[in-house]
């Protein structure tokens, strides 16, 4: 981290403002965020991070894929999605944006299907991605509000989804605003 730039990890609790987290939206980032938007005509990629032998990666989307951690009886222990292990799977899920059964972590609700049809939120296509300090990754959605009992209306757009990943302390962390 250069000299004078935010941690997000450290601002997260200490800001003094009147909305948590207000330092994720777009006229806020500052300095220390980096777009990556200018690539998005390129192959899409997984992003791996990590702070003192605590890692993780996450999908384009910013979906976890895997977690590792140090152990002095075992080296190294890791979970990760429901996928095979193979240099192939491994780089097919990182090209997703959004992750199926190969991604865990925080994800906008789904509806569930045995109830009434009702609105409810859905992610559009990625806004914005880029990381904090080249560390941590960060991906912001559009958000629209389905109505599945009007089946022939277009989604609306109402908002953003934004995700950020990081490690601090051993514990890999995920922020998910909305």
């Amino acid at each position: 981290m250069s000299l004078g730039a935010r941690d997000p990890q450290k601002d997260a609790g200490s800001m003094q403002e009147d909305e948590p987290f207000s330092w994720l939206s777009a006229d806020k980032r500052g300095a220390e965020y980096i777009s990556y938007m200018e690539f998005t005509d390129l192959p899409a990629c997984s992003f791996d991070f990590g702070a003192q032998g605590y890692a993780a990666s996450s999908n384009n989307g910013g979906d976890l894929l895997q977690m590792t951690a140090r152990s002095d009886r075992h080296g190294i222990v890791f979970a990760r999605g429901d996928f095979e292990y193979s240099l192939y799977l491994s780089l097919a899920r990182g090209q997703r944006d959004r992750g199926g059964k190969s991604a865990f972590g925080l994800q906008v609700a789904e509806p569930d299907p045995s109830e009434e049809p009702r609105p409810h939120y859905v992610l559009g296509p990625i806004i914005e991605r880029g990381c904090y300090n080249y560390r941590w990754p960060y991906t912001a959605f559009c958000l629209h509000v389905v109505d599945r009992s009007q089946p022939f209306t277009e989604p609306s757009k109402t908002g953003t989804c934004s995700m950020l990943s990081f490690v601090r302390n051993g514990v890999v962390y995920q922020l998910l605003r909305i």
